[in-house]
């Protein structure tokens, strides 16, 4: 039966650039059953890492735990028309950082990043 597609093409940011795994996510992604196309757009707060190469996008930000993580998340939420956040490093701040810029997506867009 298949997902039921909402747009032909999604944007998908992954944090952690660096992470172990990074390159099977991307391809994974890529190469999904269902042939939907997607827009990788990778950050991590170094700038030479290797999801830096195998995105549409880069963008470098700083620490989850910087307060000027969460700004630069939703900006390029804002920025790349983001449809899902897939957050590559599962650290317990990292992801409550996201969980905090989910909330700022819905009230910038009326809509939320979903993860």
């Amino acid at each position: 039966m298949g997902l039921k597609r909402v747009r032909e093409k999604i944007t998908v940011p992954i944090t952690g650039s660096v992470s172990p795994g990074i390159a099977e996510t991307i391809y994974s992604l890529r190469k999904s059953p269902e042939n939907v196309d997607v827009r990788i757009v990778t950050c991590d707060m170094r700038d030479n890492v290797v999801g830096k190469y195998l995105a549409d996008a880069f963008y470098v930000v700083p620490q989850a735990q910087d307060s000027g993580f969460i700004n630069a998340v939703l900006e390029i939420c804002e920025k790349e028309d983001v449809d899902v956040i897939l957050p590559q490093v599962t650290s317990d701040k990292r992801v409550e950082c996201l969980c905090k810029v989910q909330g700022n997506i819905k009230i910038a867009r009326g809509e939320g990043c979903s993860f």
